[in-house]
């Protein structure tokens, strides 16, 4: 099987989508499917799924060590973007908390120059 970075791949040869001409585009069969709001993938943000990969990545380092925070912050990452069920809300919804933290941390920085002072050992 050839690797997908192979500009000569397509994951779509020999199957019925191609036979039946694909395109380089969806099918209208698959067409009519993506606008079903039950196989619709859930609008997530990317604010949202680096918060959600973030929280779960840095819990699972606490808890299990680096190789688990890894693999936990991928599968926050990717139950954000791709779950529309409550997996996929509940990341969501803590990938927009933990950034909404962030963006304190990085409003609190820029008023009292925390990290610049640091960074010069100045009290």
């Amino acid at each position: 099987m050839d690797p997908p970075t192979n500009p000569d791949y397509n994951p779509y040869a020999g199957s019925q989508q191609h036979r039946e001409g694909y395109d380089g585009g969806p099918s209208q069969q698959h067409h009519d499917t993506a606008n079903n709001p039950s196989t619709r993938r859930p609008s997530s943000t990317r604010r949202q799924v680096g918060g959600a990969a973030v929280a779960a990545g840095v819990a699972g380092l606490a808890v299990a060590g680096p190789i688990i925070g890894v693999a936990a912050g991928g599968a926050a990452a990717y139950a954000a973007s791709n779950n529309s069920g409550s997996i996929g809300s509940a990341t969501r919804q803590t990938g927009e908390a933990v950034a909404a933290v962030g963006d304190r941390a990085k409003e609190l920085d820029r008023k009292h120059s925390i990290t610049s002072r640091s960074r010069n050992g100045k009290q």
